[in-house]
């Protein structure tokens, strides 16, 4: 995980990791940042989303989501109950949390269906090529 910091306003890192991409046809080697996908967040990633997002819900559940180590996979399945279970109480506060999780779950699968249309699946099903397959045609003398 690399964390970006601004060293001239010394703000905390950004919330999203980044993955760095290196791409060139010509052997040159060109760096894309992306964000880090929501299902590969780690605990610590997850406490940065709430801390960014969650306003005083970080300052009440932040060391509850650290301690019982919430990965973003974890998170985009969170439910009312599940939460409940895991010590957060408040209906209200379940409530809102489960509308900031519900946003964030949105916003991924976007970005996901958006990066779909632009690569593809990769599981595109590839038909053989049939020339290949065929026998060359002869012309037969009359």
């Amino acid at each position: 995980m690399e964390a970006e910091i601004d060293r001239t306003t010394k703000q905390e890192p950004k919330m999203h990791s980044k993955i760095k991409e290196t791409s060139g046809t010509s052997g040159k080697k060109t760096n894309k940042t992306k964000t880090k996908p929501l299902y590969f967040w780690n605990s610590f990633d997850v406490n940065k989303w709430l801390k960014k997002y969650g306003g005083k819900y970080f300052e009440l559940y932040g060391d509850l989501l650290l301690s019982q180590e919430i990965t973003g996979r974890t998170l985009i399945r969170m439910n009312d109950i599940k939460l409940e279970r895991l010590g957060i109480t408040s209906a209200d506060h379940r409530r809102e949390i489960i509308q900031h999780i519900l946003r964030l779950r949105l916003k991924h699968e976007a970005i996901d269906l958006k990066n779909l249309e632009q690569k593809g699946t990769g599981f595109e099903l590839r038909l053989p090529n049939t020339n290949r397959l065929q026998p060359p045609k002869v012309d037969m003398p009359k």
